[in-house]
């Protein structure tokens, strides 16, 4: 149950094609979300080379929001010098991913959506600058995120997330463990 979930909510991460996904563990309690997350990273243990992480990164009203990310993408992601000077306007550190993430709890914790957030999803940064400038109108596509430029190739992208995300769910379902997607 508990690995169909993940795999519901974070498939391309877990096969490595994308940075991070959020999602929410609907629980207000708080051992039981931490015990989730450690059943997936005991899962993922014996995966020498993967360095797939989870952070409980902020409590809701319903329950807890987790980010499943891979380290390498997601640090690639934020030592883009376009990127760095982009979130050092919203206060991150960006020579440490650790405190960066720190800051995107504090982040959502006043804002339910700080638009950054996209830029830690993968969402490249145009279209987070776009969305922004738009206040999330006149997009080309809504698929993952929205997106205002290129949309044929992040249609492509969209398609591999799906694909990802049919692939883990067939995998599951035959009986195979997380273990075995993020190789």
């Amino acid at each position: 149950m508990q690995e169909e979930f993940l795999v519901f909510h974070a498939s391309p991460v877990l096969c490595g094609i994308k940075a991070a996904n959020l999602f929410q563990i609907r629980s207000t309690d708080l051992s039981y979300v931490r015990s989730v997350i450690k059943s997936w990273e005991e899962a993922i243990k014996t995966c020498k080379s993967c360095d797939l992480k989870f952070k409980l990164i902020a409590k809701k009203e319903k329950g807890f929001l987790v980010l499943a990310y891979r380290n390498m993408k997601l640090e690639t992601i934020l030592e883009d010098e376009e990127t760095e000077v982009f979130i050092r306007n919203f206060g991150y550190d960006t020579e440490n991913l650790a405190k960066c993430l720190n800051r995107l709890a504090i982040r959502l914790k006043v804002d339910d959506f700080p638009h950054e957030i996209g830029l830690f999803l993968g969402y490249p940064l145009d279209d987070v600058k776009a969305f922004i400038k738009n206040k999330g109108k006149n997009f080309v596509l809504n698929g993952t995120w929205k997106v205002y430029y290129d949309d044929e190739s992040k249609r492509q992208i969209f398609k591999s997330y799906k694909e990802s995300k049919e692939r883990c769910s067939m995998i599951i379902k035959n009986g195979g463990n997380i273990h075995e997607l993020v190789g």
